[in-house]
């Protein structure tokens, strides 16, 4: 289920399922929530010091955002794989797992993992 904000505030919430004629549950659409970190603030000075700490703090910065994002391509390719083998095999038994996509992976090396079982 995902949640979407509409005019004045008001909050609605959807889902995409797609089921077979006789309302059986063949695929439900994931919606992958990226959260970035808060960037470091400004530097207050500008002395040697300040600027170091500052790019030292910047550099860390980067790198959480780096693995957030290579997580998150990761996560996007499993459910994508996770629908085409759903759409693929919608005549067989599927795991409900891959079906509801949860729970979802939480590291890369889950959704890896994931990602080899469904090739």
């Amino acid at each position: 289920m995902s949640e979407a904000l509409a005019g004045g505030g008001l909050s609605v919430e959807f889902s995409v399922d797609v089921r077979t004629s006789d309302g059986t549950l063949l695929y439900r659409e994931a919606t992958i929530d990226m959260k970035l970190p808060e960037k470091p603030p400004d530097p207050t000075c500008f002395t040697v010091p300040c600027i170091n700490h500052y790019q030292r703090l910047f550099d860390r910065w980067v790198e959480e955002c780096r693995k957030i994002m290579e997580f998150q391509e990761t996560l996007s390719e499993y459910h994508r794989l996770r629908c085409k083998y759903c759409m693929e095999h919608r005549n067989d038994e599927i795991e409900e797992k891959y079906r509801t996509g949860e729970p979802s992976p939480r590291t890369i090396g889950e959704a890896l993992k994931e990602i080899e079982k469904l090739k």
